[in-house]
């Protein structure tokens, strides 16, 4: 995968939804910046919104995957109700 980048962070774990597949979470990691990590919906792999910007990789991942538990739980509806 090659690198991704937005608003000056470099993009270090994504999620893509796979029943949906313009549809992930993806954070991000600034060095330099007062927040340097950043949780992000993302969509057609480029248009990122709804950034969640924090200073520790763990509450970033926490929000990474409270998201994509979201991003599912619709799904996850349809498939126990058959």
């Amino acid at each position: 995968m090659e690198n991704r980048i937005n608003a000056n962070y470099l993009i270090i774990a994504s999620f893509i939804n796979p029943w949906n597949t313009n549809e992930e979470v993806v954070i991000g990691v600034n060095e330099k910046a007062p927040n340097p990590y950043v949780c992000w919906w993302c969509n057609n792999h480029d248009n990122y919104y709804w950034g969640r910007y924090y200073n520790t990789v763990f509450a970033a991942y926490n929000n990474f995957v409270e998201r994509i538990n979201s991003m599912l739980s619709d799904y996850r509806k349809e498939d126990e109700n058959g």
